[in-house]
């Protein structure tokens, strides 16, 4: 441990963090009249489960994530009818109509405390990142799991003592 902080001192430190300070994850990006069977490939494909889908004048129309594609798997009936139009569900469903997910972007700029307010307004693990509101480009996510796992190595860099104990 490199020194003796508060609690206030600790969440001082954490509060200026920035998006910058944490990994950058790639994700693929694909077109919106993809076939589910090419993003449920395209998502097992990669290390980050979710892919930008984007229209073909490259607008986002939003995220999907693994969760999302693994509802269309779970049976809702038993019956010979309902699997028969599963199955023709997932034959018609394109990337248009499971990129519900629609967040918006943080810049390498964010402060860490804007970022862990839009992830419990949005109730989502990760948010695209860009490097900036002139540069909007989506450069990958930041992943809910990097922030907690950065929160943890700074905790183990100090030791927290009470205020006054310093």
């Amino acid at each position: 441990m490199d020194k003796d902080i508060s609690l206030q001192g600790l969440l001082t430190k954490l509060s200026e963090l920035e998006a910058c300070n944490f990994p950058l994850r790639p994700i693929k990006t694909v077109i919106e009249d993809t076939e589910c069977f090419d993003i449920f490939s395209v998502i097992l494909n990669q290390e980050t489960p979710i892919i930008h889908v984007i229209n073909l004048k490259r607008i986002s129309r939003g995220f999907i994530t693994l969760r999302d594609l693994l509802g269309l798997f779970l049976p809702k009936h038993s019956d010979i009818r309902s699997a028969f139009s599963r199955s023709q569900m997932l034959s018609t469903t394109r990337a248009c109509d499971l990129a519900k997910t629609h967040l918006p972007y943080v810049y390498d700029d964010t402060k860490l405390e804007e970022i862990a307010e839009l992830m419990l307004k949005y109730e989502t693990n990760f948010l695209p990142r860009a490097i900036s509101k002139k540069e909007s480009e989506l450069q990958g996510v930041i992943l809910q799991k990097d922030l907690i796992l950065k929160c943890r190595e700074i905790k183990k860099q100090h030791n927290i003592v009470r205020t006054g104990e310093t």
